[in-house]
């Protein structure tokens, strides 16, 4: 910079003229900017005898640096932010090469969207720096922004941001935290990703199996054999993973398209939803069964559901709330008196009179109280003979209980 534009080029004419040299000047002509511009521009003609213009496209240049698997997650965010630098190309490369060490065994779409996320953030940080914060970009969701409004609400980089779709996600820090010091808090990241890659992988294997739907509507290249042979193969492998109505709706049409045998695959499925179902969900996949195993599985799972519940859970989902399901009466009658007697006498609950006095109004109520067998009387019953055994034990116990 010690020399002006006219200075340099007018160096350039004494040793072209005078010396009979042979000089070429390489400019970024996107630089050249002001008065160096204007000069240049005034006097190219009567020093520079050719111009060779070096101007690569986007896609030329990313293909120096990245695999062709690489540039279809890398491309479109280039291309997004019309960014031809090959040095920040191959910043965001490297800044990739470190992450992908940390992300193996993931689902593929959680590694595909952090591989691209990676770019995003490099890009943002080697090429816009002075326009965009990167350390400070927050919740930002390039679809929320268009909402915002343009003047008052809306980052002046909002538009950056939406050429390349960027939605903050929870490992944007660590990534940045990289950018910024070379360095990234490991434990922290694979924590992260972990607890991310649970619903990745649902997702993955929905993406997957839903294939099928797409074999079957999108064209007519596909034949019979091919179909069947694909989609017992993405049987095989997601069946036991996929909601099991679905599954279970659709296997009969695939019967009609040539894939025979798919009982086979409705069984483990079934097996698999009852491992995995709420309590309530249990009713409904014990119509979708025709098995005894199943079942029998469906009936140790409700055990299961009912020795996980006690006194207190029960006093709580039948007094504790708004809404009640009277079918936890006949839950709770499967405790004995002396079960709910130790509870009321034990619990240290600051609410248990509160809640005693409660489900006992409400048990009260039931329209089927009338009936001593019904739950509500066996109920009020076994919490009234609680009751008296607690207000034999002392003046103050006779005083609690009345008062409950």
């Amino acid at each position: 910079r010690q020399f002006s534009m006219t200075e340099c080029l007018g160096l350039v004419s004494h040793l072209k003229e005078e010396r009979g040299c042979r000089l070429v000047l390489i400019f970024n002509q996107d630089a050249l900017k002001g008065r160096d511009r204007k000069d240049f521009d005034r006097f190219r003609e009567k020093v520079v005898d050719a111009v060779f213009s070096y101007s690569p496209q986007i896609s030329d240049n990313l293909e120096l640096i990245f695999s062709k698997e690489q540039l279809t997650w890398v491309q479109p965010i280039f291309e997004g932010l019309q960014l031809n630098n090959i040095r920040v190309m191959q910043q965001s490369k490297w800044a990739g090469e470190y992450f992908d060490r940390h992300i193996t065994g993931l689902s593929e779409i959680l590694v595909n969207e952090v591989r691209a996320q990676v770019v995003r953030l490099a890009c943002l940080f080697y090429a816009f720096s002075e326009k965009v914060p990167v350390a400070r970009i927050g919740n930002y969701s390039w679809r929320l922004a268009r909402m915002f409004d343009q003047e008052r609400q809306r980052p002046g980089y909002a538009d950056l941001l939406e050429k390349i779709e960027y939605v903050t996600e929870r490992y944007d820090l660590n990534i940045i935290e990289f950018l910024t010091t070379g360095y990234c808090d490991i434990d922290s990241l694979k924590k992260i990703l972990t607890e991310l890659d649970q619903s990745y992988a649902h997702k993955q294997r929905m993406t997957e199996f839903r294939r099928i739907y797409d074999m079957l509507n999108d064209n007519f290249e596909l034949e019979q054999t091919e179909f069947v042979r694909r989609t017992h193969g993405i049987l095989e492998k997601h069946s036991t993973h996929v909601p099991v109505d679905e599954l279970l709706n659709l296997l009969p049409a695939l019967e009609t398209f040539g894939v025979k045998s798919t009982g086979k695959y409705a069984k483990p499925a079934l097996i698999a939803a009852v491992k995995a179902a709420h309590e309530e969900s249990l009713d409904r996949l014990q119509q979708l069964s025709k098995w005894p195993e199943v079942n029998s599985l469906i009936a140790k799972r409700r055990a299961e559901f009912r020795k996980k519940l006690n006194v207190e859970t029960l006093m709580i989902l039948i007094a504790g709330s708004n809404g009640w399901d009277p079918a936890d009466y006949v839950r709770l009658n499967e405790f004995s008196t002396d079960a709910i007697y130790d509870f009321l006498i034990s619990s240290k609950s600051r609410n248990v009179q509160a809640l005693t006095r409660e489900l006992l109004r409400r048990v009260g109520a039931d329209p089927h109280r009338s009936d001593p067998a019904s739950a509500a009387s066996l109920l009020i019953a076994k919490f009234t003979a609680a009751l008296q055994k607690i207000r034999k034990r002392s003046a103050l116990d006779e005083w609690r209980v009345s008062d409950t």
